[in-house]
């Protein structure tokens, strides 16, 4: 019964595997159908694979996780409230190092809703000291949710690579939704 309400508050994970033959670009789509009703929902991301081996700038995939204590914010769908502040972990993949085997990035993040900025950071540099795996290096944000309408967002996650002598710049996305404040209602979906 416990796990049956948390389930109804915060969904379930399922981890289908999928091979994937080639790197570039993918398309996942993935849909659901609830036996019982008959509803179907669905939902869909865009991969770009590179390959490690062959020095391209790359992102890890982006993980999420709240600052509160509200076991519905680590969902797999990212339940967030409006004003809540939350963390974003990724690694970066084979940056540009300097002779001091230090690397630097600019990164910028935008919050998205249906294809349009609603928010959009300063760029800011990071830098990296000197470690012992220069391939690969973990990278943290804290963002602050300003007051959203509930709803579904995408958080993007753009990174330029500022030792290189060539243009080196690469971006990655998630989504998350912002649950409805008590007293407020979703908006009616569209037919």
């Amino acid at each position: 019964p416990a796990q049956y309400q948390e389930a109804l508050k915060t969904g379930f994970t399922a981890t289908p595997t999928v091979t994937f033959h080639a790197f570039g670009p993918y398309q996942i789509r993935i849909a659901v159908r609830d036996g019982t009703s008959g509803r179907i929902g669905s939902a869909s991301q865009f991969l770009n694979l590179t390959d490690p081996a062959r020095g391209q700038l790359a992102i890890s995939g982006l993980d999420l996780s709240a600052n509160s204590n509200d076991p519905g914010s680590n969902a797999m769908v990212h339940l967030l409230a409006a004003g809540e502040t939350f963390n974003v972990r990724y690694q970066i993949l084979n940056l540009t190092v300097d002779e001091n085997r230090h690397s630097q990035i600019e990164t910028q993040s935008s919050i998205l809703r249906d294809g349009k900025i609603v928010f959009e950071s300063d760029p800011s540099i990071v830098n990296f000291r000197s470690i012992e795996d220069t391939r690969r290096h973990s990278a943290a944000n804290e963002v602050r949710l300003f007051k959203l309408p509930a709803g579904v967002y995408a958080l993007q996650i753009n990174i330029r690579d500022t030792f290189a002598k060539e243009q080196r710049m690469t971006s990655t996305y998630t989504f998350f939704e912002v649950r409805p404040q008590a007293g407020q209602e979703l908006p009616p979906a569209e037919k």
